[in-house]
């Protein structure tokens, strides 16, 4: 399963895997850190996932869309 994140200091898109779920990444494009949500804390992405082969989008504020 992939996570598409969006990092919010420059806004690159990027996908990652399901091991980043709760933990802090450094955008590939600007470097800075931020932090990906934990799959627990959303358990409307579950739902998402499942409906969407393994994809999620997490924007800025943490929201989900499929």
């Amino acid at each position: 399963m992939e996570i598409i994140t969006q990092c919010p200091f420059c806004g690159y898109i990027e996908r990652v895997d399901e091991k980043w779920a709760d933990r802090r990444k450094r955008c590939t494009k600007c470097r800075n850190l931020f932090s990906v949500p934990s799959l627990e804390k959303l358990p409307e992405a579950t739902a998402v996932i499942k409906k969407m082969n393994g994809r999620i989008y997490v924007d800025r504020s943490g929201n989900t869309y499929g």
